[in-house]
């Protein structure tokens, strides 16, 4: 079975755009989050990563992150039909001046 879950691990368009046009932000936004996140979903306890990922907007920099959390969730059910499965990150770069991850289970 293959799921796929779209979104994007950073999606704040506001603080985007003004980071890309080298705002008072710098040229880079994200970077706190993405780490905390990159840990969470990389927990090799299962029941750790859904823990944490459930107090996401706790988290540094995460609301910031997701003012609103559409974007995010389709992480959250990858993550729960992953089961004991432990995530891997497998790309991040920059897109808009925001630091944005790719994670995959299994």
């Amino acid at each position: 079975m293959l799921i796929i879950g779209s979104g994007n691990t950073y999606h704040n368009m506001g603080v985007m755009m003004q980071s890309l046009r080298g705002g008072p932000r710098g040229d880079t936004v994200g970077g706190e989050f993405d780490t905390w996140l990159t840990g969470a979903v990389t927990c090799p306890d299962p029941d750790e990563r859904n823990r944490l990922l459930t107090q996401w907007a706790a988290a540094p920099g995460g609301r910031e992150a997701h003012p609103r959390e559409e974007h995010l969730i389709p992480l959250h059910v990858v993550a729960g039909a992953a089961g004991a499965d432990i995530g891997t990150r497998t790309l991040q770069d920059h897109v808009l001046g925001a630091v944005e991850s790719a994670f995959r289970f299994g």
